[in-house]
């Protein structure tokens, strides 16, 4: 990656000063709760999208009659895995939705082949995801056959926190090992003080 096109963690840096302020007098930790809420009302929303998607299938009659057994099998399947491995599973499954969104802007050309080939290895390595697998817990909740404290404890709570360690902080250092060396020069050419400046002017101003 190229000085002139730094990506979004080296954006984050140049719009946040040392003293953790932004440029519009926005605090990091206002940041940080700004994306947090948003993080929720998405998470929410994508839940309750289940949970409609679950009821459909289960009482709608979208699907064959066939096909029901074989659904029911998946999610059965999904929600027998220990709360331990699912986490274990969530990190990959996390690590690949961020790099996916970090792969978007600079995707040519329609993104819908990009999408598919992501969440198809998700699928096929067998790893966990908050979003596609609470439709199958929503299924085995509304069909009642799994209690709502298993299904937090056993599924729900343990993949959201792989998914975040694993999209949120693993994926964060690698995008960081990448430009990190940038942005110092980065800053530099913004107007931000090197360290030789920096030290200039403290002397200057001791010798007054």
């Amino acid at each position: 990656m190229s000085a002139s096109h730094p990506g979004p963690d080296a954006a984050f840096h140049r719009k946040y000063d040392h003293d953790g302020v932004a440029g519009g007098g926005q605090t990091v930790a206002q940041f940080v709760c700004q994306a947090s809420r948003l993080w929720a009302i998405v998470l929410v929303a994508n839940v309750v999208g289940c949970f409609i998607a679950a009821a459909t299938i289960a009482y709608g009659m979208v699907l064959p009659d066939a096909l029901l057994p074989a659904f029911d099998e998946i999610s059965r399947h999904n929600m027998a895995i220990p709360a331990a491995e699912g986490f274990a599973r969530a990190i990959p499954a996390g690590i690949l939705i961020a790099a996916l969104v970090w792969m978007l802007p600079q995707a040519v050309g329609p993104n819908f082949w990009l999408i598919t080939l992501f969440t198809w290895l998700i699928g096929v390595c067998g790893f966990t995801h908050i979003v596609a697998g609470s439709v199958e817990m929503a299924w085995m909740l509304i069909t009642g056959q799994l209690g709502i404290v298993a299904a937090l404890t056993g599924f729900f709570l343990p993949v959201l926190a792989g998914n975040i360690v694993g999209g949120t902080l693993i994926f964060t250092f690698l995008a960081w090992a990448q430009v990190h060396e940038e942005i110092p020069a980065q800053q530099n050419e913004d107007g931000a003080p090197s360290d030789a400046k920096s030290k200039g002017r403290k002397l200057h101003s001791n010798a007054h």
